[in-house]
């Protein structure tokens, strides 16, 4: 299957937390990747959302390791909700 890859940055104005994770994390930007897949079969072009990572540490932050973290639509919105 063909897949795309879209590299955006997302700014949270809070703190914000993954589902399912005590740790909190500062606000700022963060690289968002998201994956859409290539719905065959059909007689136009169209693409799904197959995944949405973030990854941490925000940008301009050089301690430690990159992890990346994948969530899906309805986790974001909360996350990006969770600190309003």
């Amino acid at each position: 299957m063909n897949s795309r890859f879209t590299t955006s940055i997302i700014h949270f104005d809070h703190e914000f937390q993954f589902p399912g994770s005590d740790k909190t994390y500062p606000p700022g930007d963060y690289t968002l990747v998201r994956e859409d897949e290539a719905i065959e079969g059909i007689s136009w072009i169209a693409y799904r959302c197959k995944s949405i990572c973030i990854d941490v540490p925000s940008i301009g932050t050089t301690k430690g390791q990159t992890e990346r973290h994948t969530v899906d639509q309805d986790e974001l919105t909360a996350m990006i909700d969770w600190g309003g």
